[in-house]
């Protein structure tokens, strides 16, 4: 069998650090300028039912999936330029807002975003009732008990924006590149990792992994494990740093090279990929 080498790629990874820095800032102003003097469950209630609230929270999906979008068909057009049929997919990046796939694609972002800001505070509600419970049971008093509430309020405000942003960048740009690269008639992608000690194992063992958008694996599963997470594409689960690279040319990866498909992985070469790639593509 022979080494596996690194995927080479025309569209290379990029930072997506900067986006989920700027969402989760955005959510934090937003919770910030909305925040009760007293995080109760009912002051809480309240904030997910004001018409401004719910303004602001599309609002902010809306940056978050614009960025996205931009920041993704960029390095999609730089990157086309060197690929075969090079104009045909370029001019269709130029149109591809007037594409029914992709306006559908981004109102549901838009939408699913939207309704997850829009739900923290009753999360919150539901955690802040919980949590009072908890310390009255053990004697605190009202005023004590209140700034216990702000701190705890904060701090649950704080983690469920970061693992928003964490996991909608991601989600985000998977669900635009799939969209994309169907319309495109790119059936496959490659599965690449952040390549660091954070990488879950099952993750690692999909890296550089050919993958039909049609045929999600379930990594956990291939490696034995047990999982809720079911099947599913590179930078769809939570806290995932996965992406998926389109393979617009088969000149991109080394030959052979090994393909997820039908529940396991398997080493192929070019010729038996090339069938199955084009009978996917028609």
């Amino acid at each position: 069998m022979p080494t596996k080498k690194p995927v080479k790629t025309a569209i290379e990874k990029k930072p997506w650090g900067r986006l989920i820095d700027l969402y989760e800032r955005e959510m934090l102003k937003l919770f910030k300028r909305f925040r009760p003097s007293e995080p109760t469950s009912q002051a809480l209630e309240a904030i997910a039912q004001d018409p401004k609230f719910q303004k602001a929270a599309e609002r902010t999906a809306e940056r978050m999936v614009s960025g996205v979008a931009f920041t993704s068909a960029k390095s999609w057009r730089e990157a086309v330029m060197k690929a075969t049929h090079s104009r045909r997919i370029y001019g269709a990046l130029q149109q591809e807002m007037n594409r029914p796939a992709m306006r559908e694609a981004y109102r549901n972002l838009l939408d699913e975003n939207a309704k997850l800001i829009k739900s923290i505070p009753y999360d919150l509600a539901q955690k802040v009732t919980r949590y009072a419970a908890e310390e009255a049971g053990k004697g605190k008093r009202t005023g004590d008990l209140m700034k216990m509430l702000r701190v705890q309020c904060a701090e649950l405000t704080a983690n469920k924006i970061k693992l928003i942003a964490r996991t909608e960048i991601s989600k985000a740009h998977t669900e635009v590149t799939r969209v994309r690269s169907e319309d495109l008639d790119i059936p496959a992608y490659v599965w690449i990792t952040s390549n660091d000690r954070r990488v879950r194992e099952s993750h690692r063992k999909m890296n550089n992994i050919i993958v039909f958008w049609n045929d999600p694996p379930s990594p956990e599963v291939l490696i034995g494990q047990k999982s809720t997470l079911g099947k599913y594409h590179s930078g769809e689960c939570p806290n995932c740093r996965c992406e998926p690279l389109p393979l617009v040319s088969l000149d991109e990866v080394t030959w052979p090279h090994r393909v997820y498909r039908n529940g396991s992985v398997t080493m192929m070469n070019r010729t038996a990929f090339q069938h199955l790639y084009q009978r996917k593509a028609a």
